[in-house]
């Protein structure tokens, strides 16, 4: 019979948030360091609650075009 020597392997422990890895470092681009510098004016409260409210009730159609048109322009602002 054979002898089998089993030694426990080491294992990595998993990287924390608080722990400096090259692999896990983020950098933004120019325009989502822009959506990071939105404040409470850039939002608008009163139409923010009617959306919420719609949505509960299950009020709220979804125009997808209107949407995408939306998104093109904001994209093309933020690049200018």
């Amino acid at each position: 019979m054979k002898s089998h020597n089993h030694t426990p392997k080491k294992v990595k422990p998993p990287v924390t948030s608080e722990e400096k890895d090259p692999i896990f470092t983020l950098s933004l681009s120019g325009s989502a360091e822009k959506l990071l510098q939105a404040n409470d004016k850039d939002i608008r409260q009163p139409l923010v609650e009617q959306v919420r409210q719609k949505i509960e009730r299950g009020e709220l159609t979804v125009n997808a075009e209107k949407i995408a048109d939306a998104l093109i322009q904001l994209n093309t602002s933020i690049r200018d």
